[in-house]
């Protein structure tokens, strides 16, 4: 058994089930804010019912609990050593597509929604390569190079003004653009890019998590899909950020949690 799918009422009853209630709460607050008491109750019937006819749910000490094999899925949702989201414009802009990957002490599994957000679909990976495959293919990056040196770094005031200039306000651009060095066929390139989508760029964050269990930001890598290949925008504890070409050893090292942040 590899993979998990189930409705939005369902998760919420395996959350509340394994007494995740936060992560329950918060389901029903995004999805569900106006839901009452007795219709969460009668959700939860229903739900119980169907999990019950998927063979995910035995009967113990007086309430249906997930069977063993299945309650590592819901408690990776909650409790990971590291994640990543990624996350990506569709072709209609306004739209935003996303995929997780949430490695815990023991597992590694991929989360996202299917069938316009109404089903949560979580999968057990067999390995951390499996997660550079999923990404890869998320973003299509499977022709992408080993490796590939930086192209320029930037202060944190000097990236704004940029993204800014090609998104907002074309009059700080020129001044964004003189601290590039446009001579460099592959940094002119990737200007055009950039300006193709507007400063438009995807992701992939990674998490970390206290001893609270709260979620910092560890590392950090924009994406630029362009014309002929993929960008790569990685950010730094330094507050700069360094442009390379797309490659496999940067996806590596995010993907592995040894984090860029700490190498640059």
């Amino acid at each position: 058994m590899d993979m998990v799918k189930l409705s939005i009422e369902e998760l919420m009853f395996c959350f509340y089930s394994e007494g995740l209630f936060e992560q329950g709460l918060g389901l029903k607050q995004n999805y569900f804010p106006e839901m009452t008491d007795e219709q969460q109750d009668f959700a939860f019937q229903v739900s119980c019912r169907s999990l019950l006819a998927k063979e995910m749910l035995e009967y113990s000490e007086h309430s249906y609990k997930l069977k063993k094999d299945y309650a590592p899925f819901i408690k990776a949702l909650a409790n990971s050593r590291y994640s990543l989201n990624a996350s990506k414009f569709e072709s209609d802009e306004n739209l935003q597509r996303t995929h997780s990957f949430l490695v815990t002490e023991h597992d590694i599994y991929s989360y996202c929604t299917i069938h316009d957000e109404q089903v949560h679909q979580i999968t057990k990976l067999n390995s951390v390569e499996q997660i550079s495959e999923e990404l890869s293919a998320f973003f299509g990056l499977e022709s992408i190079p080993s490796a590939c040196e930086e192209l320029f770094v930037l202060e944190n005031e000097d990236f704004e003004e940029l993204l800014k200039g090609v998104s907002e306000n074309s009059a700080l651009l020129e001044g964004a653009m003189a601290k590039l060095d446009l001579e460099n066929g592959l940094v002119n390139e990737f200007m055009k890019d950039l300006l193709s989508r507007r400063g438009m760029m995807d992701s992939i964050v990674q998490f970390q998590y206290d001893k609270s269990n709260q979620p910092n930001v560890s590392d950090l890598i924009f994406v630029i899909p362009g014309k002929l290949r993929h960008w790569f925008i990685t950010g730094s504890v330094k507050n700069k950020f360094t442009l390379r070409a797309a490659n496999k050893e940067v996806l590596q090292r995010i993907v592995s949690g040894s984090g860029i942040l700490t190498s640059i």
